[in-house]
C-alpha cells in the first residue's frame, strides 16, 4: 500500500479491501499519548440489517509529509445488527519511528502527526491529530 501511495496510484482493490453485506458507522475517535505509548479508540456500530465483520485500521503520517501514512494498528470485529463496540488499539512505536543509522535505533521526531481511521488503505473514515515528543528506542 505504501508504494501505491508514494506513486500516487489508486489500486482497484486497496490494501484491506473486503466485502461486507452490512454498513458500519464509526464515531468518537480518540488518541491518548501517555509515557510514550499511544492508544487509539473509537466506537463502531453495525447500522445494517445483518451481522457482519469490519476491520478498523489506524494509519499515521507526520503532518509535514515526511512519509506516506503507515499502518500502526488494526482490529477485526464482528457485530450483530444494531450492536456497538468500543475498541482500543495500541499503536506500535517502531512503525511510527524511522531508523537512525548513526545512533542504531528507532527515532521518532517530535511534532504533529495525523492519524487516519480507515476501513482500507484508501477509505478514510475519521482523522485525528496528535503532537508527539521526540523519542528514541535503542536496538
Amino acid at each position: 500500500y505504501r508504494w501505491f501511495a508514494r506513486q500516487h496510484y489508486k489500486p482497484l482493490f486497496p490494501f484491506g479491501h473486503g466485502l461486507s453485506y452490512t454498513h458500519f458507522d464509526w464515531q468518537d475517535g480518540q488518541i491518548t499519548a501517555e509515557k510514550g505509548n499511544l492508544t487509539a479508540s473509537c466506537t463502531v456500530t453495525n447500522c445494517g440489517e445483518r451481522r457482519g465483520a469490519e476491520v478498523v485500521m489506524v494509519f499515521i503520517a507526520p503532518c509535514d509529509g515526511r512519509y506516506v501514512p503507515r499502518l500502526v494498528a488494526f482490529q477485526r470485529i464482528e457485530l450483530d445488527k444494531g450492536e456497538s463496540q468500543r475498541i482500543t488499539l495500541a499503536l506500535e512505536p517502531r512503525i511510527i519511528a524511522c531508523w537512525d543509522q548513526e545512533r542504531h535505533g528507532w527515532l521518532t521526531p517530535g511534532g504533529d502527526y495525523q492519524l487516519l481511521w480507515c476501513k482500507d488503505a484508501q477509505s478514510v473514515i475519521m482523522r485525528s491529530e496528535v503532537t508527539l515528543e521526540a523519542s528514541f528506542i535503542g536496538y
